[in-house]
């Protein structure tokens, strides 16, 4: 699982005539030599109603302080203390003017507080859908973004609005870098998308070797449940804040497997509050005011959200979905858990809370809506599974040829093990029947092609996914 999000991640809103944007930054982009105690500020096109939502990099390394305003509102700074001979990148992901706009596109500030490099890398940021790429963020990564190690070099902010755009990223030092991108709008987080470097298209991000055409194509990652990628987001918390605990995960909309694109959990340690967006295979822990509200941790390990979803339907969620369609209504169904709606205190009364809603067409009003409490906390035996309770890793990652995989299950029972590209097109079979209770090896019967894959394990009360890269 990646931890730290190597492609890294854009919240803003909607475009509007005159764009509300970062106009300016001081130090300015791409200084080198800078103090390691020294202001850092930013300009935006109108008066900001707070200071904005910063990350930044290296994480946990970088102290920007309290935020002052200017008169004016236009200019928030942050007296910041630097590591030395270190690169740093603060980014701007959100924030709101004085008159309600959201923030059009983020800012990236890239500052060194030593020797800067001179490399500028250069490609072209292509959406596979045709959307338009604006404010998708470019990132230089140095390290193996497979498995986490990674390090930031410099990032960089696409502001035309077509659907293929050019980046500019640097500059940078002599060494080994892959490039990725992401694009992702608060209005609409099933719009976030990501892509890399990747010309022989096998789903591994591959070295630069070049300072141009290093192009990267944006596609929309693949749905998971809300416990799928979840230890990947407990591992960002804890980098971002040593001891936070789970108090809640954002609604989001499922699909009928109880699968969402993104996923936010909130984790919080006394007086401080994370927020992490996973999606897919990366993660980002994006700092929040308003911790220490005392909610009572969520139960980990916790009923996965396909599993919620099923008992939800079964409780009647499956009948007011037929009721309604059979109305030619569309449903939809949006489901999430936190303290807000945690009865009875302690985990024992934590709860998934799955609203089912009903529309004339999609984008209108709801007409009717039926709201259905599913308990998180582990469930009894025969009942579907929690988080946890059943797991499958690679024996190595990444791996050379062949593929083996541990899968461990809590008591014997049916299984399938599968193995499926990034697309999800199912590449082999591993085992399909009875499973012994423990841990068993398989291996797939042939060498792999070179890539990234998803090899899933599935009982009738539970799905686990682990992601494997095979190397030449």
């Amino acid at each position: 699982m990646l931890r730290i999000l190597p492609l890294l991640l854009l919240l803003a809103g909607g475009a509007h005539a005159q764009p509300f944007v970062v106009e300016s930054a001081t130090p300015a982009d791409g200084s080198g030599d800078v103090p390691t105690q020294t202001t850092v500020s930013f300009t935006f096109s109108e008066p900001v109603a707070e200071a904005p939502t910063l990350v930044a990099f290296p994480i946990g390394e970088t102290d920007l302080g309290e935020p002052t305003l200017s008169d004016d509102g236009r200019t928030a700074s942050y007296a910041a203390t630097l590591q030395p001979n270190t690169r740093h990148i603060v980014l701007v992901l959100d924030a709101t003017s004085a008159d309600g706009d959201r923030l059009a596109r983020p800012f990236a500030l890239n500052l060194a507080t030593g020797s800067n490099g001179f490399l500028t890398f250069r490609g072209e940021v292509t959406d596979s859908e045709g959307a338009s790429v604006e404010g998708s963020i470019v990132a230089l990564v140095t390290g193996n973004p497979l498995t986490g190690d990674v390090q930031f070099v410099a990032m960089d902010v696409i502001e035309g609005s077509g659907s293929a755009e050019t980046y500019a990223v640097g500059p940078a030092p002599l060494g080994l870098y892959v490039v990725g991108a992401v694009r992702l709008t608060a209005a609409d987080l099933t719009a976030f998308a990501y892509g890399f470097f990747d010309p022989d298209g096998n789903g591994v991000p591959d070295l630069i070797t070049s300072p141009s055409g290093n192009d990267v194509t944006l596609a929309p990652p693949a749905p998971s449940t809300a416990g799928g990628d979840f230890e990947s987001a407990q591992g960002s918390a804890e980098d971002a804040l040593p001891g936070a605990e789970l108090v809640g995960i954002s609604r989001q909309t499922v699909d009928d497997e109880g699968r969402a694109r993104v996923w936010i959990y909130a984790f919080e340690e006394e007086t401080e509050r994370v927020e992490v967006l996973q999606i897919g295979l990366f993660s980002l822990p994006v700092p929040r005011e308003g911790g220490g509200t005392g909610s009572e941790p969520l139960p980990v390990p916790f009923l996965d959200s396909d599993r919620a979803l099923d008992r939800a339907d079964a409780m009647g969620g499956e009948a007011f979905t037929t009721e309604e369609e059979a109305m030619g209504r569309t449903v939809s169904v949006v489901m999430g858990a936190g303290a807000t709606i945690t009865r009875g205190g302690g985990d024992g009364g934590a709860e998934w809370e799955v609203t089912y809603s009903s529309r004339e067409a999609p984008g209108a009003d709801p007409v009717a809506s039926l709201t259905i409490p599913v308990p998180m906390m582990a469930p009894t035996s025969g009942e579907p599974a929690p988080v946890g309770a059943l797991a499958i890793r690679a024996m190595e990652n990444p791996t050379r040829g062949a593929l083996r995989l541990a899968v461990s299950l809590a008591e014997s029972e049916d299984a399938e093990v599968a193995l499926f590209d990034v697309r999800g097109r199912r590449v082999a079979t591993l085992h399909r029947g009875r499973l012994a209770a423990g841990e068993t090896v398989l291996s797939t019967a042939r060498d792999l092609p070179a890539g990234l894959y998803l090899a899933r394990v599935a009982t009738p009360t539970a799905r686990r996914t682990v992601r494997v890269s095979v190397v030449r």
